[in-house]
C-alpha cells in the first residue's frame, strides 16, 4: 500500500504528540493588541508536566515546522523532557501562532508570565527576537539552538543570560556524501529547505564528502543541488523529488525539515533512497539510507545540567558565549545502530576511519556559506 510505512509512523507520532499539539500556544495575530495576545497565550499554553501553581520552569519555543518532525524540533524537545522528568522540573512547549517576529515575541512573553526561568528557542527565526528581549528579561536564562542574536542582519552582543549552541553541519553533510559515494551511488541530489546558514553548511559538506570519496575511488559523480524555500511538506517538494528520481537520481539528501516526508513518499513510489537530516530518521521510512545528524538532544541535556549545577544561571564558560559542536565534540554523526545502518558496501569500519579523520581535523571542510566548494569529480547541476 502506498506510503504505508510513513503513515503508520505518522499515526504513532500523532498519538504521542496529540496533547502537545492540541494545547500548543496560540500567541499572536495581526492587528491584535499585545495584552489580548498575552491573555490568549496564557489560556492556551501547552502544559507538559504537572504544575501545582500553573507555572513552568523550562519553556521551549519552536521555530518553523512541527514539533513531531522526527528531527530538528523533536530531538531538542526530547532532550528537554528527559532532563526535566528525571529532575522533577516543570516544563512547557510554546508554539508561535504564525511565522512573524511579533508572534515569537509573544511566545517569549507568555513563557515569562508563566514563570519560565529558562527559555529555549530553536533556529534562525529567533535571532532578532532574543537580541531585543535578552535585556528585557535579565533574570531569565536563554538557550539558543542553531542561532545567535542578530539585529538588522548584523551580529548583536550576547548578554550574560544568553548561551548559544551551533553545530558544524558541514561535517555531518560530509559524512553523508562520503558514505553515499562509497556505497556505490553516482547520481546524487541535495534538496534544501530555506537557504540559511545551517542548510548551506549541510549542502557544502555533502558536496565535499562526495568529492573526497570520488577522488579516492576514481569515480565521476553528478549532483543536483537546489533549495525549495520551505521546511514543510508540499506538492512542490514532492514534484521536484519525483522529477529528480525519474531523471536518474539515486539518493536525495532531504535537508528540508518536515518537507523530507514529501521526498520519502516519492522515494517509496519510485524505489529511490533518501538521506535524512538533523536526527536518525530511519524509523520514518525504509527509504532512508542514513541521516546526517546533530546531537541536539545531548547538547540540550548537557547545557541544562551545567546550568542547574551552577545554581540556575549560566556559568562563566556559557554566559554570553557561543559554542560550536562538531565531530571533535561528538556533536555530529551518522547513526550506527543496527536498525539504522542500511549500507551494504560502506562498512562501519570505513565510517569509524573517516570519523576519526574529522575528529583529528585531518580534512579541511569549508562551511560553504559564502561560496560553493570547488570540485573535480563531482559535477554540480544547479537550477537555472
Amino acid at each position: 500500500m502506498k506510503h504505508q510505512y510513513i503513515r503508520q509512523k505518522n499515526i504513532r507520532q500523532k498519538i504521542k504528540w496529540m496533547l502537545v499539539l492540541l494545547m500548543a500556544v496560540s500567541l499572536s495575530a495581526c492587528g491584535v493588541k499585545e495584552e489580548k495576545n498575552r491573555q490568549q497565550a496564557e489560556e492556551n499554553s501547552a502544559e507538559e508536566s504537572i504544575s501545582k501553581d500553573g507555572t513552568y520552569e523550562i519553556a521551549f519555543i519552536s521555530g518553523e515546522g512541527e514539533l513531531d518532525d522526527s528531527g530538528f524540533h523533536e530531538s531538542s524537545w526530547e532532550g528537554i523532557a528527559e532532563y526535566a522528568d528525571e529532575n522533577r522540573i516543570t516544563y512547557s512547549y510554546y508554539r508561535p501562532a504564525n511565522d512573524t517576529r511579533q508572534a515569537r515575541e509573544e511566545a517569549v512573553r507568555a513563557a515569562a508570565k508563566k514563570g519560565a526561568k529558562i527559555i529555549i528557542s530553536q533556529g534562525y527565526p529567533f535571532e532578532e527576537v532574543i537580541a531585543h528581549m535578552q535585556n528585557e528579561y535579565p533574570k531569565i536564562q536563554f538557550l539558543m539552538l542553531d542561532a545567535k542574536p542578530r539585529k538588522a542582519g548584523q551580529k548583536a552582543e550576547l548578554a550574560s543570560n544568553v548561551h548559544c549552541i551551533l553545530f558544524r553541519e558541514e561535517e555531518a553533510g560530509y559524512l553523508a556524501g562520503y558514505a553515499a559515494v562509497c556505497e556505490g551511488y553516482t547520481r546524487l541530489g541535495f534538496l534544501g529547505g530555506k537557504e540559511i546558514a545551517p542548510v548551506q553548511r549541510y549542502g557544502s559538506g555533502f558536496i565535499q564528502g562526495a568529492e573526497y570519496a570520488a577522488m579516492e575511488m576514481e569515480r565521476e559523480i553528478t549532483l543536483k543541488y537546489q533549495y525549495t524555500d520551505t521546511f514543510l511538506p508540499s506538492d512542490e517538494v514532492q514534484q521536484k523529488s519525483k522529477e529528480w528520481y525519474e531523471d536518474g537520481v539515486q539518493v536525495i539528501f532531504a535537508c528540508n525539515g518536515g518537507a523530507s516526508v514529501s521526498v520519502m513518499q516519492t522515494a517509496e513510489e519510485l524505489d529511490g533512497k533518501v538521506i535524512g537530516v538533523d536526527a536518525d530518521q530511519s524509523a520514518v521510512s525504509p527509504t532512508v539510507l542514513t541521516s546526517a545528524g546533530k546531537n541536539l538532544k545531548g547538547a540540550v541535556t548537557e547545557a541544562l545540567d551545567t546550568l542547574y549545577e551552577n545554581g540556575g544561571v549560566w556559568s562563566g564558560k556559557q554566559a554570553g558565549k557561543t559554542i560550536t559542536l562538531g565531530a571533535k565534540e561528538e556533536g555530529v554523526s551518522l547513526p550506527q545502530e543496527e536498525e539504522a545502518w542500511r549500507f551494504e558496501n560502506f562498512t562501519q569500519r570505513d565510517y569509524r576511519k573517516i570519523y576519526r579523520g574529522l575528529k583529528r581535523e585531518e580534512q579541511e571542510i569549508l562551511s560553504g556559506t559564502a561560496t560553493m566548494p570547488k570540485t573535480e569529480r563531482v559535477h554540480l547541476e544547479l537550477p537555472e
